[in-house]
């Protein structure tokens, strides 16, 4: 890709969708549905991004908190004992019970806040509201790559499921055109990582917790707050993709977008005069009364669907022809071959 996968945020930044290392890792996305739905992608050529407290999992976005804390705390403490010879600094930490105290609550207190900033509370404003699609990746699992994920198709059983197989770097080019078309602060195309304890969190968002580190590090050392901007990217990414392990089996890559609201808009707008936005995004509610966006409704680009999987079920047969009915043979229709009845 001749623009390396980045997208401009602001007039001065650029933001990279989706990272070239995983995107070449995972060539396919395997997107399960119902035929419904399959109707109305193929039918309208665009995807459907649901707002995160509306999801499956009730710890999204939330997973990482307490982890984050418990990363950061050996960290302060040693900012904080290299600081001894600050007596105000001292002053403080016996205030609060210690160096150990100190840190902890500096790193709840930071964790804390930036949650606050991005996501707000129920009854305050929000800067960052993530709406998600999910895909799946089989990359390295040969038979999942042509017939689909068994625990997917139990959850599309009766008349059956269907898998739409996306070209990952084309979905992602497309993500790009999609943040240009509209007023977006935030985007991504990234694997989930699950928190089974097989790598810790230092390992998994090193940025993230030197951007914080450095954060801490200059309060104490010009007693006032610096500007965080450089943190919201790596943050926002690292709450997104972080969930509890009872869904690994799903080996989820999601895309994360978050438009931009009136609200973001209108404080952008007085920060910055001068600044020009692309159009709002226009949310509205699907069938199930979740709040959602529509993806790819305004890119001139056709969806890169590789083929379609037709989950196994009574109706197998039937859903084949349903699903040929709709692409004709412009797109390959395959046969999950698992013998789940459904």
């Amino acid at each position: 890709m001749s623009d390396a996968g980045k997208y401009k945020l602001t007039q001065e930044v650029t933001l990279q969708i989706g990272d070239p290392v995983v995107l070449a890792a995972h060539p396919e996305l395997h997107h399960y549905t119902r035929y419904t739905a399959l109707e109305s992608i193929l039918g309208t050529n665009t995807l459907r991004a649901t707002h995160y407290r509306q999801l499956n999992d009730t710890l999204e976005i939330t997973m990482l908190k307490a982890a984050l804390v418990e990363a950061l705390i050996p960290r302060f403490i040693k900012i904080v004992a290299d600081r001894q010879d600050n007596e105000k600094i001292q002053r403080a930490v016996a205030e609060t019970g210690g160096i150990e105290s100190a840190a902890r609550n500096a790193a709840e207190g930071l964790v804390g806040a930036f949650y606050d900033v991005s996501f707000g509370r129920p009854e305050s404003f929000s800067f960052a509201e993530p709406y998600i699609t999910s895909f799946c990746t089989h990359a390295g699992r040969p038979y999942e790559m042509e017939n689909g994920l068994l625990s997917q198709w139990r959850g599309y059983g009766g008349d059956g499921g269907f898998c739409l197989v996306f070209d990952t770097v084309e979905l992602n080019r497309m993500l790009g055109l999609e943040f240009d078309a509209h007023y977006y602060v935030h985007a991504n195309l990234l694997p989930v990582v699950y928190a089974d304890g097989s790598q810790p969190v230092d390992a998994l968002f090193p940025t993230l917790l030197e951007r914080f580190v450095n954060y801490f590090s200059t309060v104490l050392d010009r007693d006032e707050p610096p500007v965080l901007d450089d943190a919201f990217s790596p943050f926002v990414a690292g709450v997104s993709c972080y969930k509890h392990q009872g869904f690994r089996e799903e080996c989820e890559i999601r895309a994360v977008l978050i438009p931009g609201s009136q609200e973001v808009a209108d404080r952008v707008r007085a920060e910055n005069p001068d600044v020009s936005l692309a159009p709002l995004k226009q949310f509205h509610t699907d069938n199930r009364g979740r709040s959602c966006v529509t993806v790819f409704s305004d890119v001139d680009a056709k969806l890169p669907v590789k083929r379609i999987i037709v989950g196994p079920s009574r109706h197998q047969a039937d859903n084949i022809e349903r699903a040929r009915a709709l692409v004709g043979s412009s797109i390959p229709i395959v046969a999950s071959e698992t013998p789940f009845i459904g």
